[in-house]
């Protein structure tokens, strides 16, 4: 089978993961948490 679903990635601006990958998930506050780590994880590369 294949799988429909997104997976959500941030990278840096090197192209590496910054924060774990994320699989499509319908809870708002888990995936605004993880724009924030996202963010976070961004801002320390500086």
């Amino acid at each position: 089978g294949v799988n429909g679903q997104p997976n959500y990635l941030i990278l840096g601006r090197d192209g590496q993961e910054l924060v774990p990958k994320r699989a499509y998930n319908l809870d708002v506050e888990a995936y605004i948490d993880f724009l924030k780590s996202g963010v976070e994880a961004y801002n320390k590369t500086k």
